[in-house]
């Protein structure tokens, strides 16, 4: 999880993907699915878990391309 200093605070957030279609962080306790605005979902989207499951299998490296708010 990225940290960044702002002024006197100290922002976390968790890194956003973008993958076949899907928009999603990664976080504990695993993948969820984003809004186009950053939201959660408050529902999957059908094929989401398979998507996020490959996605999940792909090395590091290859996952950073991906990577929306880097």
């Amino acid at each position: 999880m990225p940290c960044v200093k702002h002024g006197n605070a100290i922002l976390c957030y968790n890194r956003a993907y973008r993958y076949k279609g899907y928009f999603f962080e990664v976080g504990f306790p695993g993948p969820h699915e984003l809004r186009k605005d950053g939201d959660p979902k408050e529902r999957f989207s059908k094929g989401f878990w398979d998507a996020a499951t490959e996605f999940m299998n792909l090395p590091k490296e290859e996952q950073k391309q991906y990577e929306v708010n880097s």
